[in-house]
């Protein structure tokens, strides 16, 4: 199977692909990144409405979504499904990208799992309240290609694409 694993956000969407064999264990980390968006600037773009802006950066997260899961032929889609914060607007944010990836999922008839984010840092680290830090030393444990991957990556990045692995690795109990 060819999984298309993400970390849903607006701002640093972690997405990778994985190949991966549950009968033998095989893990291949074909692919991975962060696509980042940038927020409207209201000093250089003052008539943009922040949600106007907000679908043109959703639009960026599909263009890239769609491109790897035709790219890769992914058969199986997983994403963490976080309720996001306290805020309205990073709820809504939030809600835009889910509805992406789910619109993908829905014109293409993938299969698609959601993973809770409190499952995702007990699995991978032992505790709800697991660090970023302790959940890239045990990603890049468990799938050493994310470390040369991640290579040269801000640390946004890097962050971003290890928990869309941890996605992955708490979903298949690697």
């Amino acid at each position: 199977m060819i999984i298309l694993t993400c970390d849903p956000s607006l701002t640093a969407f972690g997405w990778a692909v994985v190949e991966y064999d549950p009968a033998s264990g095989y893990i291949n980390l074909l692919d991975g990144g962060c696509i980042e968006t940038k927020a409207v600037n209201k000093t250089t773009q003052p008539k943009v409405l922040k949600t106007e802006w907000d679908n043109h950066r959703a639009l960026e997260i599909a263009d890239v979504l769609v491109k790897k899961t035709v790219q890769y032929m992914v058969t199986d889609i997983i994403f963490e499904n976080s309720a996001g914060s306290k805020s309205a607007l990073a709820i809504s944010a939030l809600a835009l990208v889910k509805g992406v990836i789910l619109g993908i999922v829905a014109t293409t008839g993938l299969p698609v799992k959601f993973v809770n984010p409190k499952a995702i840092k007990k699995k991978v680290g032992g505790a709800s309240s697991t660090s970023k830090t302790l959940v890239m030393g045990i990603v890049s444990t468990k799938i050493p290609k994310f470390i040369t991957l991640a290579t040269g990556m801000t640390k946004a990045k890097r962050e971003a694409i290890s928990d869309a692995l941890a996605v992955f690795i708490a979903e298949y109990n690697i």
